[in-house]
This record gives structure tokens, sequence and C-alpha cells, in this order.
């Protein structure tokens, strides 16, 4: 086992200079007592850094290479000190080993017990990309294995066969054997610690390590504020042994490398800079500005297509002649997915073969051979017709295996030219030798709208990566901009781009989280908060106010004016149940605010609009030649016989000023959002792959609004949660609760057999456990035994849910009048198995009000609500005297369509008009009235509304086992808009009227 030696000297033979002096006054400043490192030209490092030498060969397997590199050489504090450190140097420079060492020094020095003692120590890398994240994963569990557990916190499991990240992690901190390792993006461990589970307490008490990778990311307007919490969240861990946990940070070249090192708590002798020359690969960076004249940001970018083809002969990096010759690998960023494709276009019309594109003589043939194979395997007819002379386009409007096979050969250089779109620098780690920005532009919300900073950063950086470019010259980043704009990106050479906090815009969301969380308890609390924020950095650096009362105390009161916390007399601040499910959905504060105005009478349509126009999904954007696809998915019908359930309609008046004919238009984002979610649930076919990939994404983030939603108006208005719960639902299993596509849910039936199904009548999944399984063959073309086998899945998915719901019904007097109802619901579900992860939803509502008296999570075999619901609730509602007032009862599956059940039990005929000498409004005493109706299908005992009620009367009840059997049980009589979609009628029968039914949702 390695063991921590001391830190070997280095003598430097010249003094440390400021960067090749080319510093601004700001970054100066900022650098204050921070270490800029010697040029590497001027400077003698007199020990040999060797790996080996460094750290042993028991350790050295974790690097690919036997000689750390001169910015490595003077980062080993990661290895030989505790203290943090923040290394701003250029993209290439070998960052990723400061993260190696650090990470060793953990694992080792507990393992060598040179540390504390204790438990097991846990170490945290956060990476802003998945590519980065799985770099690491792979690397460190190969390079530590059987020293430390690595898990990754992700979506689809920790990998490597340990099952998902929550398991693996609740073993590890168990275990007393080895060190935790995690790794995660941002917003999955921001996320995760929300949550605080006792897993989650454990690994903050024993976090001594934090890793930051590209830490300039926190200034980012999108993703910045998500990186700052989590470090807020870090310094707030005591750290294991009470010493408070380090930090080791990189980043790209920046000037105000010193604020950051501030907001980590680093010393000046922790900050290290490093100028450009320390990149392995020396960077050029050229800017060409061309005059934009009256042209719109889309014909500018246009434009720029007959200038690409010019940068490439004249800064394209290639290859040497004896190595064949050809460009080598480039990367041609573009502003949209039509972009890229029109790029590689018009660049293949320019005869790019006798550009020297393809390398010659061998390479060459073996080049032309590997894509010719490409061409004839994707599936994208313009994607083929290009790479044959070298180019390809890389966006999401491509397959996913068009995009892998595109990917695959730029990494291996048999493609040279690859136009991408730029969330190709994050997402996907491609380097190359040269990069061309074409336009710093892009449309966004309706506008064009220049890159920030961040964003270019991550794309000039993809050119130099070592093994890219040929060695003992410079990789090329081009950059074409508007005339104006060519200083402001001459200054990315020199990083002079300071950060900025972008935490101020998601202000209330992260306050109301770290109240929910306890860590905002009060003022003294909320300043320890804001101060390890480093938008509290960056605001005393700008000389602006920076204190509670002019940050938090303003935001506190805007959560607490909408209900989310409370504000108690002594100055405490707790979390009301809106701020604590705002927390757990990771809602937006402006999105809760809209979910609070809309109305309880609101139907589907207005809460489809209204989970749209969502500020979570503000990243969409909806392109110019996407209006006409989405316009036909929701004008025509499809010719299988799916259409969308509620499409979008715009009610023109005539002529007459009457309402003349409806015409159906795709106008917004929230248009083409609320399209693609309805259509990816009615199974309506997405022709383009680009918005079929992209309804996918939307699906996810619906699930999870939807279920925001539903809480939201039952705590705000105590009404309207049945379409939610229905929308809910259909997000949560995939298909809309009512599209009679419900067999699509059985392994082995797609779209195309479940049409045919529902054609047949067998849409369901009760009707196809109730089919011959010689039917089921003939209608869907398939030989024996596939009906009984798909018979016997559906049987078993309406066993697994089968209910029964009692509902007891007792009336209330006061004095000689009907003062309301005393109601309980008993849901048993002996079809849940212990340990299964099924919910349901019991959702009671009076049908002439609207009212919701009753929406309670179900998970469980069984579950007993008791409730009560007056005349004045009834009255405020809208209910006349004399009307017939009426419960219905559902019973509602969160992931399956087509196994829900519904009752409907009558509550009686709401009084005339009460005088206050009957009993007052105030302490009338109530009584349980014995009555007895026609449809009563079970007599039982009245429950207790409240202490105040004499148990001796009897009411009604309904009681029924829901038995798929029971298709047809009573017509149900028609229904205000608001509960109509809530209880489909089927055809009428001589069933009980109170029996339960199941109805395709």
């Amino acid at each position: 086992m390695a063991k921590i030696r001391k830190k070997p000297q280095f003598v430097a033979a010249a003094s440390v200079n400021n960067a090749q002096g080319r510093w601004s006054s700001r970054a100066s400043a900022a650098l204050a007592g921070a270490t800029v490192a010697n040029d590497p030209q001027s400077v003698a490092l007199v020990a040999t850094s060797t790996v080996t030498g460094e750290l042993g060969e028991s350790v050295a397997r974790l690097f690919p290479f036997a000689t750390f590199n001169a910015m490595q050489s003077q980062c080993l504090e990661a290895w030989y000190g505790d203290g943090s450190m923040v290394v701003s140097a250029p993209t290439g420079s070998g960052k990723t080993a400061v993260f190696d060492l650090a990470v060793l020094r953990v694992v080792v020095g507990w393992r060598s017990g040179s540390g504390c003692g204790g438990p097991p120590p846990v170490a945290v890398y956060v990476a802003p990309t998945k590519a980065l994240v799985r770099e690491r994963v792979r690397a460190w569990r190969a390079g530590l294995a059987g020293l430390a557990t690595v898990v990754e916190v992700s979506s689809d499991g920790g990998g490597a066969g340990g099952g998902s990240f929550h398991s693996m992690l609740d073993r590890g901190v168990r275990s007393s054997e080895r060190a935790i390792v995690v790794v995660a993006t941002p917003e999955k461990w921001e996320m995760y610690t929300r949550k605080r589970s006792a897993t989650v307490c454990r690994l903050e008490e024993r976090l001594v390590l934090a890793m930051l990778d590209e830490v300039h990311m926190v200034g980012d307007s999108g993703r910045g504020a998500v990186l700052e919490v989590v470090v807020s969240r870090f310094k707030m861990c005591g750290g294991a042994c009470g010493r408070g946990v380090r930090f080791v940070a990189a980043s790209a070249t920046i000037p105000n490398v010193g604020e950051v090192g501030a907001w980590l708590g680093v010393s000046s002798s922790g900050v290290l800079a490093f100028p450009a020359s320390y990149r392995p690969v020396p960077l050029e960076l050229v800017v060409l500005g061309t005059r934009v004249g009256n042209r719109s940001g889309f014909m500018f970018e246009r434009s720029l297509n007959y200038r690409v083809f010019e940068v490439l002969m004249a800064h394209g990096q290639r290859r040497r002649v004896s190595a064949g010759g050809g460009m080598l690998p480039t990367l041609i960023f573009c502003s949209s997915r039509s972009g890229a494709a029109a790029t590689a276009k018009h660049l293949v019309t320019h005869d790019l073969g006798s550009g020297g594109v393809l390398a010659g003589g061998a390479r060459g043939a073996a080049q032309r051979a590997a894509l010719d194979a490409a061409a004839e395997r994707v599936g994208s007819a313009a994607l083929g017709a290009v790479l044959p002379l070298g180019v390809g386009f890389h966006n999401a409007g491509l397959s996913a295996s068009d995009r892998a096979t595109v990917e695959a050969l730029f990494l291996s250089s048999e493609l040279p030219i690859l136009c991408s779109t730029t969330t190709l620098a994050l997402g996907v780690n491609l380097p190359a030798a040269t990069v061309v920005i074409k336009s710093t532009q892009r449309y966004v919300g309706g506008a064009y709208a220049e890159y920030s900073a961040m964003e270019m950063l991550q794309m000039v950086g993809r050119a130099g990566r070592p093994g890219f470019a040929v060695q003992g010259e410079s990789a090329t980043a081009v950059v074409l901009t508007a005339n104006e704009n060519v200083g402001r990106y001459r200054r990315l050479e020199t990083g002079h781009m300071a950060l900025v906090s972008q935490l101020e815009a998601r202000l209330p969301e992260v306050i109301n989280t770290e109240i929910v969380l306890g860590r905002i308890r009060d003022e003294a609390s909320g300043e320890a908060w804001l101060q390890s924020t480093f938008f509290h950095v960056s605001q005393l650096a700008s000389g602006a106010s920076a204190g509670y009362d002019s940050v938090v105390a303003p935001c506190v009161a805007e959560l607490a004016k909408a209900g989310l916390v409370r504000v108690c007399g002594d100055g405490r601040v707790e979390a009301c149940p809106g701020g604590r499910f705002m927390s757990a959905f990771g809602m937006r504060f402006a999105t809760m605010v809209q979910f609070d105005g809309l109305g309880g009478e609101s139907g589907m349509e207005e809460v489809l609009a209204a989970l749209s126009q969502a500020r979570e999904l503000e990243e969409v954007l909806l392109r110019r030649n996407e209006k006409r696809v989405l316009a036909k998915l929701n004008l025509a019908r499809a010719s299988s016989g799916d259409e969308l359930p509620h499409p979008l309609v715009t009610r023109k008046r005539g002529q007459s000023g009457g309402r003349g004919r409806r015409e159906r238009t795709i106008r917004s984002e929230a248009d083409k959002v609320n399209v693609l979610w309805q259509a990816a649930l009615s199974g309506v076919k997405i022709e383009a792959p680009g918005l079929a990939q992209e309804a996918h994404r939307l699906v996810q983030i619906g699930a999870r609004l939807s279920r925001a939603l539903v809480q939201v108006l039952v705590l705000k208005l105590g009404r309207g949660g049945g379409r939610a719960v229905l929308v809910a639902k259909s997000f949560k299993a995939g298909l809309w609760h009512s599209s009679g596509l419900g067999a699509r849910q059985l392994d082995g039936v797609g779209i195309q057999l479940a049409r045919k199904l529902r054609e047949a009548g067998l849409g369901g999944v009760a009707e196809v456990a109730a089919a011959v399984p010689g039917r089921l063959e003939s209608v869907c073309t398939r030989r024996a035994p596939f009906g009984a086998k798909l018979r016997s899945q559906a049987a078993a998915l309406v066993e697994g849910h089968r209910v029964r719901v009692q509902a007891r019904v007792s009336a209330l007097r006061s004095g000689t009048g009907l003062a309301g109802w005393a109601i309980e619901l008993v849901a048993e579900w002996p079809g849940w198995a212990v340990g299964s992860d099924a919910k349901a939803t019991l959702l009671a509502g009076i049908v002439e009000t609207n009212d919701v008296v009753v929406l309670e999570a179900v998970q469980g075999n069984e579950r007993v609500v008791s409730v009560t619901y007056s005349v004045d609730e009834a009255a405020a509602a809208g209910a006349g005297s004399g009307s017939k007032m009426t419960m219905a009862v559902s019973f509602i599956s969160h992931e399956v369509v087509g196994v829900d059940a519904d009752i409907r039990v009558p509550l009686g005929v709401m009084p005339g008009a009460r005088s206050e000498s009957a009993g007052g409004s105030m302490g009338r005493e109530l009584h349980v009235q014995r009555r007895r109706k026609r449809v009563t299908a079970e007599v039982g005992e009245g429950s207790r509304a409240s202490k105040r009620v004499k148990s001796g009367g009897k009411g009604d009840a309904g009681s029924s086992e829901g038995r798929h059997s029971f298709r047809h049980s009573f017509q149900v009589p028609a229904m205000p808009r608001g509960l109509r979609e809530m209880v489909r009628a089927p055809p009428p029968t001589r069933a009980h009227p109170a029996a339960m039914r199941s109805v395709p949702r």
C-alpha cells in the first residue's frame, strides 16, 4: 500500500509572472493573493515528477501516463496536503489528474490509518455533463478497485451490476470496509440531497472531499444556480473529524478565480492560475467579423455558410503529407438543427474532394470505405448523402443509432468534418483539432441572442485536446461573428470574461428548499446560508448590498404571501405544506403561483394549458420548421383513427359577430409542448425523429408537473383535482387515460396491435383478460399460445388492481334541518402485495358542485378516510335548494390504464334556506338522522363526524367489490363539466346501482 510522503520542493529558475502580462485590472484585483503559475518555458523543475516516484506502484494504475506534465507537477498538493485548492488552467492541460490525486489521498490515507479514524470517508465529484461523469466512473472503478466503492447518482441505476444507486449508497454507509466515492451532475446530486433520508445524512456527516469539475459553470445562466446550491450544501456539512470539507475545484482560465477561491474558503496559496502557455497543444483563437447590415439573425447565420469553406481552407488543421494528409477532426458549431444539416450540405456543394479533406493513399482508401459503409447504414437520407465526402452532421433530430454512428466515425478520425448543434459541446466529449463557431447567436424565446461566455468557452475548449492536433503545432478555434463583437470574443483567449453568480433568478425556489430542509430557520441561519453562496461573494466584489435584509428577507416575504412558508412571531421561519411539495417536486416559484390561479371549474383543456406554460419548460424552443409538423399533428385525424383528445382550437368570430369556424394553430412553445404531450400519450405517430425524442423527454417533465398540480389544486382550492389526477395518471402510465389503447401496456403489444384490438372491442386490459385466446390470436394474426399468454398477462394486471370500496354516508341534523353528511370511505386492495410499488388515488367528489371531499394516496391493503361535507359548503359551491346531491367515488391506479373503478352514492336533496334561529351558525348540535334510500347497497353504522355527533343512528352506504366482470353496472346521469371526465358512463344494465365498475382511463 502506498504511503503519503513528504512533498518535494520545486525550484523555479524565474520569478512568478502574471500570465504573460495580459490580465485585466479587475483580474489583477481578483487574483490578489493568488498564485499565478510560472510559464513552463521559463521554469526549471529540479525534481522529476514521475507517477510511480510520487505515488508508488500500487496506485499508479489510475494514471494513463508515466510522468506528470508541468501543470500537474505544480498541483501535487492535492496528494500531499489537506488544504482546499482551485486550479484555473486552459482546457486540455490535464486538470483531471488533480482530482485523481485528491481522491487517492482520501482513500489511501484512510486505509493506511493516517487519517483521524472513524467510519469510511466519503468523497463527491460533481461535473456538469453526463459524459464527464461516466468517464470518471469508468476510470475510478478500474483504478480504485478494491479500495473504494464508486457510485454514480443517475436516473438509470448505479451500474456495474450493483443495483440502483440508492441501494449501493445504503449498503456503502452501513459498511466499514471501503471509502465511498460518489459521482454526479449538480442536478442529480441536488435532487438527491434535498430528500433528507438517513443515508443522505450519513453521507454528509462523513463527507471529507468535494471535487468540482468545470466550476466555471457556476456562471452559466441555465445551470449555474444549481451548482451554487450544491456547493453551499457542501459548505454546511460538518466533515469527518470536525475538519470541514476539503474543496478541490478545476476551472477554465477566468480572471476572477480569486473570487471562486474566496467562495470555497481557499487560502491564497491554494488558488493556482495557469496561463494559456500551459496548454499541451497551444490554441490559436481567430475571430473574424462580418457586416450584418439589415439582415435578420436567421439570414446573417445563413450567409455565413459562404465563409465556412474558405475558413476551413485557411485555418483547418491537416495531417502531415507523410501521414497521408487530409484534414484533422474539425467541429463546426451551428445554432440550430436545420443549420447543422444545411451547413453540411453547403460544404458538399463546394468540391471538398479537391480541397484535400480526405487522406490519400492506403489511409484514404480505408477512410472512404468506412464512410461509404456508414452512408448505407444510417437512416437519414440527408446524412447518407454527405458522409461519403467526409462531412457529417449531428443533432437531436437524428435517431440515436445515427448519432452514435457519427460520433464513432469522428472519434476514430474517419470523419474529418462534423457540423453540430451547440449542445454537443456539453453533452458529448468529442474533441477536435479545429473548431469553427458559425455565428455567436442563437434563436431563444422568439429572438436571436448571443451565447453566454460559458457556452463559448465550452465550444472553444473542444479544440486542441491531446491526440487530436499535430504534435508541436497549435490547434485552432475560429469564431465567426458580427463586426461589433470582434473585440468581445478576442478576450476569450486571455480569460477576461469574469464569472457572475446566477443565483439571484432562482432565489425564491432555493430559499424555500433550504427552509424545508431546516437550514434556514431564522435570520441568523439565513445569514449563514447566504454567506455560503457565490452570490454573496460576487455582490461584495461589485460593491452591492448582500445581507439578509436585502436578499433573503424579501424572498421569504414573497413565499409567505403565497402561503408556502410561515413567519412566526418570534422571527422563526417554517415550511408550509405547499412549500414542502414545491421542494419535493422541484417546482419553480412562478409555476406554483400560476397553478394557484387555476380555477376549480377548469376543464381538461385548461389543465393541459396550465401545465404546458410552466416555467420548467422555458428551455423548449419552437423552431420554424416544426410549426407545420405540429399543426398537422394537431389538425388532422390520423388514418389509424388516433387523434389528440383535446386539440388546440382558436375560435374566430364571423362577420355577423357570432361564432365562426374553428381553426387549429401553433403559435408558441407552450402550444408545441401541449401537442407533443397529447400525441405521445394518445399513440399518434410523430414522424419527425427529433420531435419524437423531445416528446419523450417532455412527458417525463409533465409527469412531475402534473403530480404537483394535483397537490396545488386540492391544497389551495379543495376542488378541481379530478382532471389533474387523470392527467397525472396518463403521464405516469405513458398512455392517455381515455385513448382506448390500454392493451398497449401488455408485453408484446405495440401501437399497431393495440389499434387492432381496439377496433375489435378489445382495447382495454379488462377486455383482453375476458377474451377467448383464439379470438385474440385471430385479431392480432398471431399463432398460439400468443392469445393465452396475452390473456394471462391482462388477468394478472386486473387481479393485481382488484379493489373493494365501501362508502358509508350519514346525514347530519341541526335542529329540524339538514346540516350535512358524515362520509367514511374504506378502500381495500387485496391485490396489493407487500413491498409493491403500486400506488392509487382514492378520489371522492360531489358531482353537482365539483367539490373534492377526499383525495388520498393509497399504497397498502387498506385505507380508511372519514370526512364531513356541510350544507353550507354545498351552497357556497353553487348548489341551490332542492338540488339532488350525489357523491362519485373513484379508485384510480397511478400506473395502469383500464383498471380504475367508480361508484356513485346519492346523498339526498339540498334543503331550503335555514334561518339563524334554527340553531345559529356556531355551536349547533349535530345529530345523525336515520335514513334509507332506494339505491343503498349496504346499510352500515354512521361514522362520527365530530365529538358532538351522536352515533346512535344509521346512514346510507354504498359498497361493492371491483371485479372486472361487472363491466356494465348502471347508467350515469349527466354531470357538470368538472366531474364529467372523472366517471365515464357505460350502457345501462340491471346490475345493482351501487356496484363497483371498471372503466378505461
